[in-house]
């Protein structure tokens, strides 16, 4: 991953780009974020386990249920149902 990051960031901010590596600049950036993407998603299930399962268990409930039928913990229900209700466009308030 650093490799990725070390050729994307040195060659994609020269004044003057050069032409030839171009295509590996943008191929290194495309596989800098992708390999980004895993290591956050593994160092938040490492760290937090707990949530991620939380966060795992509501992303299967909001596939099979409406929003507003989903039991939310600790007191947040209508703090979550707000921030879930406000990505559909079809709700209310």
């Amino acid at each position: 991953m650093e490799n990725y990051h070390y050729f994307w960031k040195i060659f994609s901010s020269r004044e003057e780009p050069i032409n030839s590596l171009t295509p590996f600049v943008a191929r290194a950036e495309k596989k800098f974020m992708e390999a980004m993407k895993k290591y956050v998603a593994w160092n938040f299930k490492y760290e937090m386990p707990h949530s991620h399962d939380y966060f795992n268990k509501l992303n299967e409930q909001l596939i099979t249920a409406l929003p507003k039928d989903i039991p939310f913990t600790n007191g947040l229900s209508k703090v979550c149902y707000y921030f879930v209700m406000s990505f559909d466009d079809t709700s209310q308030f």
